[in-house]
């Protein structure tokens, strides 16, 4: 009797688990922020680590594909254990249902900011009268990024609107006339979804 091939759900949990921690990066300090918590340095710490995730997210994808549909053994004595025809159904549903998700995840930090989407804050109309100071933004690491900011941002009293640019890596903040903004409330606004910010 030929040996029972190895599960290939253990493979596809892995490749999920991974992925999940891959989009860690965006989707974390994005439910810390929506919760009340500080997701400060949460997005740097899971970056680190996003390449070499995905990495073996693509290799445990891999592996689980290679047991669910490699060529059954031939028995070289004839006395063979019937393959489970319903086992191999379910596992291949189980890794395509898997690899969408993963897939899903793993992609998540492109396409995050068509979730968020614009914040109130940043889609205010000018005050004729606002100044605009802007910001460098560090640490910035999608553009789902830059809706969690700028709802922080916005908080900030005085503020008429905040708008933060992803590829420029800066923050334009408007306020109103006569007010002044202080820095530390600005730091502070970064901090709070982990960005360095520093006035220009």
């Amino acid at each position: 009797m030929t040996p029972r091939p190895a599960d290939p759900r253990i493979a596809t949990a892995g490749a999920f688990v991974a992925a999940v921690l891959s989009s860690a990066c965006c989707w974390l300090p994005l439910l810390l922020v929506g919760v009340g918590v500080s997701a400060g340095g949460v997005a740097a710490a899971f970056e680190a680590y996003r390449t070499p995730l995905l990495i073996g997210t693509g290799g445990l994808l891999a592996t689980a594909f290679y047991f669910v549909y490699r060529p059954e053994r031939s028995c070289s004595d004839g006395v063979c254990a019937a393959p489970n025809r319903t086992l191999q159904r379910l596992n291949r549903g189980i890794l395509w249902v898997t690899t969408v998700m993963v897939l899903g995840f793993a992609t998540f930090p492109l396409w995050m900011h068509t979730i968020v989407g614009p914040t109130p804050a940043a889609s205010v109309p000018e005050s004729p009268g606002a100044v605009e100071v802007r910001f460098s933004v560090a640490g910035m690491h999608c553009k789902g990024c830059t809706g969690l900011l700028e709802t922080e941002l916005a908080k900030i009293p005085g503020v008429v609107s905040a708008k933060v640019n992803y590829g420029a890596k800066q923050a334009v903040v408007s306020i109103e006339l006569g007010v002044t903004l202080s820095d530390a409330a600005v730091n502070h606004a970064g901090e709070v979804v982990g960005f360095q910010l520093r006035r220009q």
